[in-house]
């Protein structure tokens, strides 16, 4: 009873000192969740291999895709839906995530792509890039043209009504880097197709092994 005494004396003390503990949990869980997302504020949208993609490399590479698709809508067409911009995103990630790893891959196994393959990819009539042959195609023999591929590439700088100065030669940048992205891809699937192959003496060896009977006897 002396103690409830005790207690109820000192109530208003321990009111306050409630309080206090209180006010003081709530400043201290506000500054560690300020703290929290101060320190746990992120300059990258992931990492890989190692490698971060910062939110401006990302950001800027996504908005590019998107004024890449505008140009190639038609006049008249209406804007740019939720969804595509959506698998805009998803395909920017993608890209740039086949770029880190497939250009480490590149570099580890000496996968290179030349000034004169990119020239041969781009006016070779046997090697031409397949969308190369189908932009480029002579009116009189609807065959592949080298000849107004040079013109065209001669005029990338020229301006074009309606277009902002420079827009040709970003296209064309664009579709270069892409031609010799596919470029790389193709030697390094010659590489990995060569070295599954089996020769003939091999397969017909392992045939043997698998295939061969034996009488013997043992002794346990």
């Amino acid at each position: 009873m002396a103690v409830i005494g005790t207690i109820r004396a000192r109530s208003g003390l321990l009111i306050l000192l409630i309080g206090a503990s209180l006010f003081g949990f709530l400043i201290m869980d506000f500054t560690n969740s300020q703290f929290s997302v101060l320190k746990g504020k992120k300059d990258s949208v992931g990492k890989v291999n190692g490698e971060k993609i910062s939110i401006n490399d990302y950001t800027k590479k996504y908005e590019d895709n998107i004024k890449s698709m505008e140009e190639q809508q038609m006049r008249g067409q209406p804007p740019m839906s939720d969804m595509q911009r959506n698998y805009l995103r998803t395909q920017t990630w993608n890209e740039m995530v086949n770029d880190i790893i497939f250009s480490n891959l590149y570099t580890k196994l000496g996968i290179n792509v030349t000034p004169e393959e990119m020239n041969e990819l781009a006016t070779s009539p046997e090697n031409a890039y397949p969308e190369m042959r189908r932009q480029f195609v002579n009116p009189q023999t609807r065959q592949f043209d080298p000849a107004q591929v040079r013109l065209f590439l001669s005029h990338l700088d020229d301006p074009r009504e309606g277009e902002e100065p420079g827009t040709l030669r970003k296209q064309w940048l664009k579709f270069e880097a892409a031609m010799k992205q596919s470029q790389f891809q193709n030697k390094y699937n010659n590489l990995v197709n060569k070295g599954l192959y089996v020769p003939t003496w091999m397969a017909e060896m392992a045939y043997n092994d698998q295939n061969r009977l034996v009488d013997f006897k043992y002794v346990q």
